[in-house]
Order: C-alpha cells, then sequence, then structure tokens
C-alpha cells in the first residue's frame, strides 16, 4: 500500500492552503484524542462477510463541530454530523449534555481522510495505518471480491488495538436464552444497585423517587 510522504490534499497552486496547518493540526489533535479508526466486520450466514471502513469524531462543544466541519468542507472530505442525548444524569441531577458525532463510512469516503489526515497523526496513527492498508487492497479488487485471508487479518488487528486491553476478540459460543432470575437474585442485584448508588452519590441518591 502506498506510504503516506506527500504533503497532504488541501492545497491550491498558488501554495495558499485551503486548510492551515493550524487547522490541519487541531483536527488531528482532535482526531488522535477523541477520534476512532474501525474495521466494522460483519459476519451473514448464508452471504459473504463483509468490512466497512470508519472513522469518527465525537464530542459534546458546539462551537468545535463547527469548527471541525467547517474545516472539512475545506478540505473536500465528505462527512455527516449526527447528534445524540446520553443516557444518565450528572451528580448534580442534571441530563448529560447532548452530544455529536461527525463520521464518514466506506472505502471512497475512507480513501478521502485517511491520506489526507494520516500524516498529522501520533496516537491513532497505527490503526489508521491499517485502515488506509485495507482500503488500497479493496479499491485494487473487483467490487464483490470475497475478503482475502489478509484483509480479514488486518480487520482483526485494528479491532485489537481498539480493544484498549479487553481480551482478543474471538468467535463466541452460541447460547440459548438466559432462564429467569429467581426472587432471590432480583433482590442481590437491587442491593447491589443501591450500594453502588450510595457509593458514589451517597446518602441522598437513596432517598430521590425521582423517575429519570
Amino acid at each position: 500500500f502506498p506510504l503516506i510522504t506527500r504533503k497532504r490534499k488541501g492545497y491550491m497552486d498558488n501554495q495558499q492552503p485551503k486548510v492551515t496547518d493550524i487547522e490541519f493540526g487541531w483536527v488531528c489533535g482532535m482526531f488522535d484524542g477523541e477520534g476512532t479508526a474501525a474495521l466494522l466486520i460483519r459476519h451473514h450466514r448464508n452471504k459473504r462477510d463483509n468490512c466497512t471502513p470508519l472513522w469518527a469524531i465525537s464530542g459534546t462543544d458546539t462551537p468545535a463541530v463547527n469548527h471541525l466541519t467547517a474545516i472539512l468542507e475545506r478540505a473536500k472530505i465528505p462527512h455527516h454530523v449526527g447528534w445524540w442525548q446520553p443516557r444518565g444524569y450528572s451528580k448534580k441531577g442534571t441530563a448529560y449534555r447532548k452530544a455529536w458525532t461527525v463520521t464518514g463510512s466506506g472505502l471512497l469516503r475512507g480513501s478521502k481522510f485517511y491520506p489526507w489526515i494520516l500524516p498529522g497523526l501520533y496516537t491513532k496513527r497505527e490503526r489508521a495505518q491499517l485502515v488506509w492498508e485495507f482500503i488500497c487492497s479493496r479499491l485494487n479488487q473487483p467490487r464483490m471480491a470475497p475478503l482475502t485471508a489478509h484483509e480479514l487479518d488486518i480487520a482483526l488487528a485494528v479491532r485489537r488495538l481498539n480493544a484498549k486491553g479487553q481480551p482478543e476478540p474471538g468467535i463466541l459460543p452460541e447460547t440459548g436464552p438466559r432462564p429467569p432470575l429467581t426472587d432471590a437474585q432480583r433482590q442481590e442485584r437491587s442491593e447491589s444497585g443501591k450500594k453502588g448508588a450510595e457509593a458514589r452519590w451517597g446518602d441522598r441518591a437513596l432517598g430521590s423517587t425521582t423517575a429519570r
């Protein structure tokens, strides 16, 4: 796959950048800290398995997402912005701030984003380089070609890097439905929940019956 050594895209002939170096570095920092480089593996029982490249950056600050999308638009990086409401409440009892995620999925979108951002990455560089290697491999094959063994190895390597210390992914055995809980088990879980709430929020959390 091509090594990313050339000057990043986004420059015009008169050497006036569409995206300044400061802006480019800011996006790279956002991706290193709050970004995700992934390959989504989908297993199908009666169809061929497929794998979709994905990149994402998440946050809660509105000026940040406005600045980010403005830079991506000038760099001609296709993207989608989604908003969602995190579950739960803060210690003060207020709902968590609404969050956003800027994403790009698919081979063609990934082929524009990864070579653009790779030269400025540090903490996410290894997994981003693997995703870019996968994209290059797929773009050099027929559209409906099955995944090669090497491509699957790349996808599993990216998954391991994103696992953050969790056990290596494997094939989980098929299991039947869980048996219903007994009254004693329900009581035990209720007491454990109360202890957790008391440890996190104090006694006042147990005295409130407000529906949330």
